[in-house]
């Protein structure tokens, strides 16, 4: 979702975005290259959300059966990615690595001429980091934290939210693992959902 938002944010301003947009790229020429309006508002950031798509499947993959990633897959992830950071970074980029895991935890540079896709220069600085790889790599090394206990779910009637809110705040106090109810509901419903998470203890307030 993340990886579609500048597609989305290139449509509500797309008649405020040039026809022909500098891209930040020297081309063969020494000149900055440029891309037209579509291909900058749909096709960079399609271009990412097809290459995330990939990651996370092969990801999953790798997680099911508890395998490193194919050769292949190891020098896309090690070059394919560096390789597309530099065309669009303007200075340093940087990868981060941890034992037991053939590919970046995280990645990232300088894009100074990023904006300028979108009509404005700007120094700008930015990484992404991969959740579900920092959680494999932990698992992997055996750090992966034990799962936390929880206490008490606390529910409410039409009214009650204030008073909810203060008891949540009054057992995290006390060391307690707690979840308020997003809102008011019924009792059975509340236990319900206590008895589907886990929760030790259910508190509804009347």
């Amino acid at each position: 979702i993340a990886c579609a938002l500048p597609i989305l944010l290139g449509v509500r301003l797309w008649d405020q975005i040039p026809e022909i947009v500098p891209t930040g790229l020297i081309g063969t020429d020494g000149k900055d290259d440029s891309m037209p309006r579509a291909g900058v508002v749909f096709g960079l950031p399609g271009l990412m959300c097809l290459l995330d798509l990939i990651c996370h499947g092969q990801l999953w993959l790798n997680q099911k059966r508890m395998t490193l990633p194919s050769t292949p897959v190891r020098l896309v992830g090690r070059w394919g990615f560096p390789v597309i950071s530099v065309l669009f970074c303007s200075g340093m980029v940087f990868e981060a690595y941890t034992p037991g895991l053939g590919y970046p935890l995280c990645g990232g540079g300088r894009y100074d001429h990023m904006l300028t896709d979108f009509g404005r220069a700007l120094p700008a600085t930015g990484f992404a980091v991969g959740i579900e790889r920092i959680l494999l790599s932990l698992e992997r090394q055996g750090l992966a934290k034990p799962a936390i206990a929880k206490n008490v779910y606390v529910a409410y009637v039409p009214g009650k939210q204030q008073e909810a809110i203060k008891l949540v705040q009054d057992l995290r106090n006390q060391g307690k693992t707690c979840e308020l109810a997003m809102s008011a509901c019924l009792e059975l419903e509340a236990d319900a959902y206590r008895q589907e998470k886990g929760y030790k203890e259910l508190v509804f307030i009347k």
